[in-house]
């Protein structure tokens, strides 16, 4: 087991979750509440005042939060309210699943497009594969709708593919960017 609650780590807690009311915590509340929950980590004890819904949380006995440890112990998926963080994800599991809901986004873009019988311009597919040198949109993302820069330059984005002319004139000098590869990740822009 973890170290127990210290005093300090009690009166961070009551301060933090306000159960002592504004301003300066009373000595004795402190020592209340650390008597009754020093034999618990601090993690336990702020798991099981996270637990308490904020509307009553000011209102909460050291008793009661003790037996919410106890419960949280006992069965952790019977906590009142308990909302559990979902667990951390690894950053290269991250890019993945975002490169993955990407192609299967644009697989559906592309389905709604061909089941309505609409065309999309080819400049939007090489444009969408680099990044756009007036707003800055990754590749994949269309131009954000911005028509002036700090700097005072004004490009206005075209209204069929929804790139600004430097990113398709920036597509047509990229080379190998003439004959799109059908698909590969990272393609297309979204311009429905």
């Amino acid at each position: 087991m973890s170290e127990c609650l210290t005093r300090s780590q009690m009166r961070a807690l009551l301060w933090h979750y306000r159960i002592a009311g504004e301003g300066q915590l009373p000595e004795p509340v402190v020592t209340a509440w650390w008597r009754e929950l020093r034999g618990h980590t601090a993690a336990q004890v702020q798991a099981a005042l996270a637990s308490v819904p904020a509307q009553r949380v000011g209102r909460v006995s050291a008793e009661e939060v003790a037996q919410l440890v106890q419960l949280v112990a006992l069965a952790p998926q019977a906590a009142p309210g308990s909302a559990r963080p979902p667990l951390p994800v690894a950053e290269p599991d991250r890019v993945r699943e975002r490169a993955r809901f990407a192609v299967a986004g644009q697989r559906g873009i592309r389905a709604v497009y061909s089941a309505m019988g609409w065309t999309r311009p080819p400049e939007a597919e090489q444009a969408g594969r680099v990044r756009c040198p007036y707003c800055w949109a990754h590749a994949g993302r269309v131009c954000r709708p911005i028509t002036r820069t700090r700097d005072g330059r004004r490009e206005h984005r075209d209204p069929d593919t929804r790139m600004h002319p430097s990113r398709l004139a920036a597509a047509r000098e990229r080379p190998g960017a003439a004959a799109p590869a059908r698909g590969a990740a990272g393609h297309g822009a979204v311009s429905a």
